[in-house]
């Protein structure tokens, strides 16, 4: 818990700071993106949404590394066995290598290679659960870009993948240069 507390705090500082970094270093890019989760366990899928940030550092034109952090947007609802359940995505955070290639001057596409923490919690009939898992997490997308320093960026995640329950997502996002 006390590594995922520490991971939480540096990637809020990177994101908080990313002006600072990019005024000295213009590799340094962030990315701010609405995230699609699918969350299957037991045979049952919640979809709730997320917000996700990104600060990334190119270590060269084909490789970056990226700290990634995430908080719940929307909840999802479902109902197992005639009971409402709400579901809801508390946190993420993961460290990530990024290689990618242009195939234009204005087209990119990418994987993502990391570990993540993922939190979530279920809330029945007046009872909270919390749940919280680690592990590998990986993914693809693509980065097009508008302006000398504004990306559309499109990727598909996987953030977990362990005990029968499985967390994906796509995000839609901006990515930014400064």
């Amino acid at each position: 818990m006390k590594s995922f507390k520490r991971l939480s705090f540096t990637a809020i500082f990177l994101l908080l700071s990313h002006s600072a970094f990019a005024e000295n270093d213009p590799r340094t890019y962030t990315e701010i993106g609405y995230t699609l989760i699918n969350y299957k366990e037991l045979g049952y899928t919640a979809t709730p949404t997320a917000i996700r940030g990104i600060i990334g550092y190119e270590i060269s034109p084909n490789l970056a590394v990226e700290a990634m952090l995430g908080i719940g947007a929307a909840d999802s609802n479902l109902t197992i066995q005639g009971v409402n359940v709400v579901f809801s995505v508390g946190t993420m955070a993961g460290v990530y290598l990024k290689p990618k290639i242009s195939l234009s001057e204005d087209f990119e596409i990418f994987g993502r290679f990391g570990y993540a923490k993922s939190g979530a919690q279920a809330s029945v009939v007046g009872y909270s659960f919390t749940s919280s898992g680690n592990d590998l997490s990986y993914g693809g997308g693509a980065k097009f870009r508008l302006t000398k320093n504004t990306d559309a960026v499109v990727d598909f995640m996987s953030f977990y993948d362990k005990n029968s329950a499985t967390a994906t997502g796509v995000t839609f996002g901006l990515g930014f240069k400064f």
